[in-house]
């Protein structure tokens, strides 16, 4: 009925327009105040880094932008 169809491509993922496309989140437990424990924060660092996007893609995930995982990374440090 004159609906459009996207591909799964990772334009159309990124930008919505693919409707089955959704982010991932990793969700941190920490005190109010306090830094993120210091293995948790280099688990994080490692995702985001170039390595860890590559692991990403590998097990059958699209990567993060590169500026959305730079974003991201200085929200830890």
């Amino acid at each position: 009925q004159g609906d459009v169809a996207y591909e799964p491509t990772y334009a159309n993922v990124l930008n919505g327009k693919y409707p089955l496309g959704r982010m991932l989140y990793l969700n941190v437990a920490k005190k109010p105040n306090e830094p993120l424990p210091v293995l948790i924060s280099e688990f994080i660092a490692f995702v985001l880094s170039k390595e860890g996007q590559q692991i990403v893609v590998k097990d059958g995930y699209l990567p993060l932008p590169a500026s959305i995982a730079a974003k991201q990374l200085a929200v830890i440090q």
